[in-house]
């Protein structure tokens, strides 16, 4: 979610494995490691009232890259004249607040957190779009921003649909059951399949862009009705995989 909008971004824009380029994903992976020790000292915070006796090394943890990540967008900024990076800083940062409330509030496992993370992570397109281009606020980088969420959106309502249908050894789902417990992901794959034909319509993106999306439309509407009791992480976790490098390929090709 963070790695394959950002060389799709960069692709897009033709500058992927340029300097400015490379600079950014340096500064994108700084701030993605220094979420989760935040995110650690807020719930104890929370939870417990203090920090824990390792706050010292979780606020370094959180304080070096995040300190780092910013000076490298400040410096391409100086440096490269890319000021509409300000404008991803404002969404990344929005978006991070949403979600830090959403921690605290010990709602992070929840849907709308869960689509919040997925926005932020996938702001990397845009991003990297507006480092070759200099443009964040235009059509390309806001449409690659919209599809890869889009995307990666489904996998929040595929993930609570296969461990709604976990653990249940010895019974069989009824198609009424699983079209039930399916219901998030159905109206997902309806919003998409609509969304996608208006801008394909709209001639906002190629006819190339919206087959980027068959691979995992098609697979998620099979699981709807072939779905079972059973949950190999591994082989969920490649399967996973294998779809979204299929999306990094047909989209670079799109655009």
């Amino acid at each position: 979610m963070l790695t394959v909008p950002f060389l799709i971004g960069g692709a897009a824009a033709d500058s992927i494995i340029s300097g400015t380029w490379l600079a950014g994903l340096t500064g994108v992976l700084l701030l993605y490691i220094s979420r989760p020790p935040l995110a650690l000292l807020m719930k104890r915070k929370m939870i417990d009232g203090g920090f824990g006796p390792d706050a010292a090394g979780l606020w370094l943890n959180f304080l070096v890259p995040a300190a780092l990540g910013t000076g490298v967008f400040v410096w391409l900024m100086i440096a490269e004249g890319l000021t509409q990076l300000l404008w991803a800083g404002a969404c990344g940062l929005s978006l991070f607040m949403v979600h830090g409330y959403l921690v605290l509030k010990r709602r992070e496992r929840s849907q709308m957190a869960e689509l919040v993370g997925v926005a932020m992570l996938t702001l990397t397109a845009p991003l990297a779009v507006c480092l070759g281009t200099g443009e964040f606020i235009a059509r390309l980088p806001l449409a690659l921003w919209f599809l890869c969420a889009l995307y990666f959106g489904g996998s929040v309502f595929y993930v609570k649909l296969r461990l709604r249908s976990t653990g249940r050894a010895g019974r069989q789902l009824s198609r009424s059951e699983k079209l039930h417990r399916a219901r998030g992901l159905i109206a997902y794959l309806l919003v998409t399949s609509v969304s996608l034909i208006a801008i394909g319509v709209a001639g906002l993106i190629p006819a190339l862009a919206i087959a980027a999306f068959l691979p995992v439309i098609i697979w998620d509407a099979v699981r709807v009705f072939a779905i079972d009791n059973s949950l190999r992480i591994r082989t969920e976790g490649f399967i996973q995989m294998g779809l979204s490098l299929a999306f990094l390929v047909i989209m670079v090709a799109a655009f």
